[in-house]
């Protein structure tokens, strides 16, 4: 045969072409595009995962504040509910605006406005603070957080979180106090190394996370270029719109920014990643081509392999398979495509296969069943109890087996015909069906006698299933031939553990109580 025109050539050597040509055409293009999309990609990740990380740490700090301040608002509640002084909860206020605490003051106002109690044991001279916009709010029954503002006697810069207190039929305010620097000090924790900067800026534009700032920020000295924001970022922060893009820093260098908006103080968040940090990806990019060379190469080999593989596989899957059907062993079907000549030597192997595999289990099935009941026969019923006995042994159960007999069957044969005989057995065959639940197993093992491997584990269980069987029997109505009888049945059943038993001691016991069951009068059910 011309190669050219051979499928199995054109598969082994066209493959290696397109696949050439295919991790070529790859390799261009991914050079451009991971270049261009990776970094990029890559810089506004890192950035929005700074800032979204940064503004969830300080919301978080900042709702544990308001949880503490409502908190400590109920107490007073309660307090003053009980008629308690409230001018002991000074000691408390102290408590918490001590060193390493979060607040710098707490006081209680009431309902003109006045600081009634502080951190102070004594308040030596009055101060009014309903001018101030969260007192406002704690006044008219609302939680509130203000914005910045400068305290009048340290002069330090810091924001107040109120709660309304309900005393005497009116609102009071309870306000903590928090110093800006304790805010600032998480954005400051935050370790960018050498990748960037994190920075808090407020609506004019000044920086107010740098802790030498803060102090310069609490001296009014709020006109220094050097803690002002400038250029794109500050037009893009005032912007009230949480973002992350690339741009020109003040000092024209390109650098990511990501920025958002710390809740209700009127602060801004930005992130600014350093661009030649930024630039990393790339080194990563030219690893990465150099992985993708070895994978076209070793793609390449592989590739080989199973071309070759492809012609011995299948030979190979055949040569098993004949010998299989040859030791009447009928496994799986042969499911292999080569896109050779082979697939038809395949398809009419598996037709074959399955053809034999069809005819040899119609074979047994048949070979298995009673051609007058169709049930399983006296063979394939020890079979099966073998096997549950098998299968009782490793779970410790106990195995119940049911002999029935049909009672003076003999009479029915001889006085009316076989043939009614017959219709008797297949009428009470129906019988048995119905009774089964799902897992017993119902044969004819000879004669007239019936046997059962019931699906159950207690002797209450065999016994109700017995005599549901003899009552239905006694019950029913058949038409055998062309007459109408009444049939009875006898039946014996045993539950028993299986260990050191055969399927032979374990059919003679049944047997052995249904032979106690027929010296009864028959119509009757008797246990091993």
């Amino acid at each position: 045969m011309n190669l050219v025109r051979s499928r199995l050539f054109r598969q082994q050597f066209i493959p290696l072409f397109m696949i050439v040509a295919i991790l070529l055409v790859m390799f261009s293009a991914i050079i451009f595009m991971r270049t261009r999309e990776g970094i990029i990609a890559r810089e506004l990740q890192i950035g929005t995962s700074y800032r979204d990380a940064v503004l969830g740490s300080l919301d978080r700090w900042l709702d544990d504040r308001v949880i503490e301040t409502e908190r400590l608002a109920r107490e007073i509640e309660a307090a003053a509910g009980d008629g308690q002084d409230l001018g002991t909860f000074w000691k408390r206020f102290s408590s918490m605006t001590g060193p390493g605490s979060s607040y710098i003051d707490f006081f209680l106002v009431d309902t003109t406005g006045l600081v009634v109690v502080s951190k102070a044991q004594t308040i030596t001279r009055a101060i009014n603070l309903s001018d101030r916009d969260y007192v406002a709010a704690g006044l008219a029954g609302r939680a509130f957080v203000s914005g910045l503002f400068q305290g009048r006697l340290s002069g330090t810069f810091a924001f107040a979180i109120s709660q309304p207190v309900h005393v005497c039929q009116s609102y009071w305010v309870l306000a903590g106090v928090v110093s800006l620097s304790n805010l600032a000090a998480i954005v400051d924790t935050l370790d960018l190394a050498e990748i960037g900067r994190a920075i808090l800026v407020d609506r004019s534009g000044s920086i107010v996370s740098s802790p030498e700032y803060i102090e310069s920020y609490a001296l009014a000295e709020r006109d220094s270029n050097a803690y002002m924001l400038t250029g794109e970022a500050a037009d893009r922060i005032y912007g009230d719109k949480p973002g992350a893009t690339l741009y020109e820093d003040h000092q024209g260098e390109t650098v990511v920014g990501a920025w958002g908006y710390v809740r209700h103080l009127g602060l801004a968040l930005l992130v600014e990643l350093d661009n030649q940090r930024a630039m990393a990806p790339l080194g990563e990019l030219l690893r990465f081509m150099g992985r993708i060379s070895i994978v076209a190469l070793m793609a390449v080999l592989l590739t080989i392999y199973s071309l070759s593989a492809r012609l011995i596989k299948p030979i190979t899957a055949l040569v098993a398979a004949v010998g299989d059907v040859k030791d009447a062993e009928f496994r799986a079907r042969i499911n292999m495509k080569t896109g050779t000549e082979l697939d038809d030597l395949i398809m009419a192997f598996n037709d074959m296969a399955s053809t034999v595999r069809d005819r040899e289990a119609g074979l047994k099935e048949s070979a298995s069943r009673d051609s007058l009941t169709g049930l399983y026969n006296h063979g394939r019923i020890e079979e099966f109890l073998e096997l549950e006995m098998r299968r009782k042994r490793r779970s410790g159960e106990l195995l119940c087996f049911v002999m029935a007999d049909v009672d003076h069957f003999k009479y029915v044969n001889d006085t009316y015909g076989h043939q009614a005989g017959d219709d008797a057995l297949r009428g009470i065959t129906g019988l048995l069906n119905k009774a089964l639940r799902e897992g017993d197993i119902l044969g004819r093992y000879g004669g007239e006698e019936f046997a059962v491997i019931l699906n159950a584990c207690k002797e209450t269980e065999a016994a109700a299933f017995c005599e549901r069987i003899r009552s239905m029997v006694e019950a029913a109505e058949f038409d055998c031939d062309v007459h109408k009888l009444r049939l009875t049945i006898s039946l014996g059943f045993v539950c028993t553990e299986t260990e050191g038993f055969v399927p032979f001691d374990i059919v003679r016991r049944a047997d052995r109580a249904l032979y106690e069951a027929k010296n009864a009068g028959r119509n009757a059910v008797r246990q091993a």
